[in-house]
């Protein structure tokens, strides 16, 4: 009963809140864009040929690659701001789509060899291993920002955990 309590009274702060509503109606489809990179990775790859090995190397690469991505990303947040941030993480996302598209099509229409469209695939995983994690961080760092602070915290929820509410509620979304 509580739960449900605390979950009206969220639901009532983000209807008042403008800049709340907007920053998740923003992040649903940011978040539905990143899963659906992220899903037709395996796609790509199964069409290029990769086998269950290959998946798993290109996402050990994308692992590593992510790991000081994400330290170099928090330090820069830190001097530029998390806004600027993201909006660089939305870039690269959309650079990872139009090359994704450009390896897809050129390939369904034989102007890529199956390596040169494999080189694309691998020279993606590394681009999507500068992005992965980091804008989570960077959301998660914008959202605790200024206006998005809820004016009164829910009771008996500390606010940590009603925006990781609010942002995992939109993350659990499949692609579209």
């Amino acid at each position: 009963r509580q739960a449900f309590r605390n979950l009206w009274h969220t639901m009532k702060d983000i209807a008042k809140n403008r800049a709340v509503l907007l920053f998740l109606i923003a992040y649903f489809f940011y978040i539905d864009g990143v899963n659906t990179v992220i899903n037709m990775a395996t796609t790509y790859g199964a069409t290029l040929g990769l086998d269950t090995t290959g998946m798993i190397l290109a996402l050990v690469v994308t692992q590593v690659v992510a790991f000081p991505c994400a330290i170099l990303f928090g330090r820069l947040c830190k001097k530029v701001g998390s806004i600027n941030m993201i909006i660089t993480a939305i870039c690269v996302y959309f650079v990872i789509c139009v090359l994704g598209f450009f390896m897809g099509f050129s390939t369904e229409e034989n102007l890529l060899t199956n390596s040169q469209a494999l080189i694309i695939f691998w020279i993606l995983a590394v681009l999507v291993g500068t992005c992965q994690g980091r804008h989570h961080g960077a959301c998660a760092v914008f959202h605790h920002q200024g206006p998005y602070r809820p004016q009164q915290p829910v009771p008996a929820v500390p606010y940590p955990a009603v925006c990781c509410g609010r942002r995992g509620a939109c993350h659990k979304q499949g692609p579209v």
